[in-house]
């Protein structure tokens, strides 16, 4: 046992545990070891000779067992340093940034015996790569992309959609446009996948299609990045780490280099944007539907646009006012249909139950659906609609008739009128943080619209871009806040709703004590509009930072909620939005 080595572990402390080792090993090997008791998975940030620094080290624990062998890693030394960057930007500790980083295959005590050739790995920093936005449909985005890959000027393209069907699709439509191989990417692809992308890689050019984890793929010399839609809420983490896509894409090229087109859309001028309220029309409006059959029987071609899968996408129990959630991370299930039953699914980790029509947790029948899916409006449109061709995602779009998607970077054609559901998913508070997101999902909507927009919200001003942007000022001066960059809402929850209230206030007031005569403001704590899902309470609280603030207070920050997370039982979690 001659070496020192320095490991990072999934959880909230901020810095890595010294083990002692019988030979030295390299930064992102996998490694187990004895943590509190428990067999752990860690990953290597260092390792010296135990005389090399000359102090005395105290008794240490020996790291159990090596899971990647020499040069066999997933994970580089600068790989390391970026998912540090990226967990100070988002408020985790660094061994829970990367070990979350890591594919699901890595992160078991399996070992491996495959590696990355090492020069296609960036020794340092490189020169700073460029971020650009493409604009234009998903037609266009898809001609650019080709243009681009057959200029052969980088020898790896990364391609990042929304969902894994999506990269299936898109993978199965490009492998016969080009002549570099082709594979899939994503979260839970198996090590025989794994290996047969990182031996393509290390014999020549290649594209990988991917979900949004692919943005953490290992750092690479040169590549290209592509991003679709990417703007759109579905590149944003829903569980810890909260991380938003786009950001970490743009210090992912400030380290390596890379190149990243994204595809974004502008609001068309000449399209009319008409706000519906969801209170006063539960279901379709009237004049919607003889809008649309005026222009169907005209021989044009009407659309309607839904965010949110499933039959519903909440559940509330009207006896305990519970809302019926995942109890692994907590987001609300969707109820979809599967065959002809109905099971609560949930989006986040894929877990699902049979839905018995009762409370899950108090068995009361009185259970609501609230915020329709696209399954029962698809529904309910169909029973509306019954003298009208009506489409469900169809792929080609040739004939007269209403056209019903729920999945976006597949519509590539023009509609003359269009209808927008959903909407008020991404404002789900009445927050001016997320109303730049909401404004460009309209423009994604008008963009493949001629004539006129209706949008289905309890928001009337979203229909007015200018009005929007307006009250978006005013609430700002209201509050007084600075030229905010950067809003971090932390989320406090506990089972008991007197000790979640009082355990907001006292980290409010360390907050303040902490921020106080510095660039930034705290609102809160204050109760969301889901004050309670399932058996916890919440309270939020919002600190708004300096666009110029400084990394020393973000640092600051981030030790003070892992502190608090460590020492205490009551669940803090943290978004970020820039």
């Amino acid at each position: 046992m001659n070496f020192i080595v320095d490991l990072l572990v999934d959880v909230p402390v901020d810095q890595p545990f010294s083990y002692i080792s019988s030979q030295a090993l390299q930064a992102g090997q996998r490694v187990v070891v004895d943590f509190a008791g428990k067999k752990r998975l860690a990953i290597v940030v260092d390792s010296y000779h135990i005389g090399q620094r000359g102090v005395e080290i105290p008794p240490l624990k020996p790291v159990l067992k090596i899971l990647d062998l020499k040069r066999s890693r997933w994970f580089s030394s600068l790989d390391i340093e970026f998912l540090r960057t990226i967990s100070d930007s988002v408020f985790v500790s660094w061994g829970e940034m990367c070990i979350s980083a890591l594919p699901k295959v890595f992160r078991q005590k399996r070992l491996v015996q495959f590696s990355i050739d090492e020069t296609l790995r960036p020794d340092n920093r490189e020169d700073v790569g460029f971020v650009e936005s493409v604009y234009g449909d998903s037609c266009h985005f898809h001609k650019f992309v080709l243009e681009e890959i057959s200029k052969q000027n980088t020898r790896i393209y990364l391609w990042i959609v929304d969902s894994t069907y999506r990269a299936r699709e898109v993978r199965e439509w490009i492998a016969n446009k080009i002549s570099i191989p082709v594979f899939l990417f994503t979260h839970d692809s198996t090590m025989e996948s794994l290996k047969e992308i990182v031996g393509a890689l290390n014999r020549g050019s290649i594209l990988i299609i991917g979900t949004r984890h692919l943005g953490f793929f290992p750092l690479l010399k040169g590549e290209t990045i592509f991003l679709e839609d990417a703007w759109m809420d579905i590149y944003r983490q829903e569980v810890t780490p909260k991380y938003d896509l786009n950001r970490v894409l743009s210090m992912r090229a400030d380290v390596n280099g890379s190149r990243i087109y994204r595809n974004m859309v502008r609001r068309r001028k000449s399209v009319s944007v008409y706000a519906i309220q969801s209170r006063e029309h539960r279901l379709l409006p009237v004049f919607v539907e003889e809008d649309f059959r005026k222009r169907v029987s005209g021989g044009e071609r009407c659309a309607i646009f839904m965010f949110g899968s499933g039959y519903a996408r909440m559940l509330r129990c009207s006896s305990c006012k519970t809302v019926q959630s995942c109890p692994r991370c907590d987001r609300p299930y969707n109820l979809v249909l599967v065959g002809k039953k109905h099971q609560l699914y949930c989006p986040s980790c894929g877990q699902s139950i049979e839905w018995r029509g009762k409370c899950i947790q108090c068995s009361s029948i009185s259970v609501r659906l609230s915020s329709m899916g696209a399954e029962r409006w698809t529904k309910i449109i169909r029973d509306r609609l019954t003298d009208v061709d009506v489409f469900v995602n169809a792929r080609q779009i040739s004939s007269p008739g209403v056209y019903i998607f729920n999945r976006w970077q597949g519509l590539c054609s023009e509609f003359s009128c269009a209808l927008l559901l959903g909407i008020d998913k991404i404002l789900a508070l009445d927050r001016f943080y997320s109303l730049n997101l909401a404004l460009d999902f309209i423009a994604s909507a008008s963009f493949k619209v001629r004539d006129k927009l209706f949008v289905r919200t309890r928001f009337e001003w979203l229909a007015d871009e200018a009005y929007a942007v307006e009250r978006d000022d005013k609430i700002r001066r209201d509050l007084g806040l600075p030229p905010y960059g950067k809003v971090v809402v932390v989320s406090v929850r506990d089972k008991r709703l007197k000790k979640a209230n009082q355990f907001a206030i006292e980290l409010s007031n360390r907050l303040s004590k902490l921020l106080e005569n510095r660039d930034a403001n705290i609102l809160g704590p204050y109760a969301p509009v889901e004050k309670k899902k399932r058996d916890y309470y919440y309270f939020n609280i919002d600190i708004f930072l300096h666009k110029e603030i400084s990394p020393n207070l973000t640092r600051e920050i981030k030790d003070l909620l892992l502190s608090v997370r460590k020492r205490n039982n009551t669940i803090v979690t943290v978004e970020v939005f820039e």
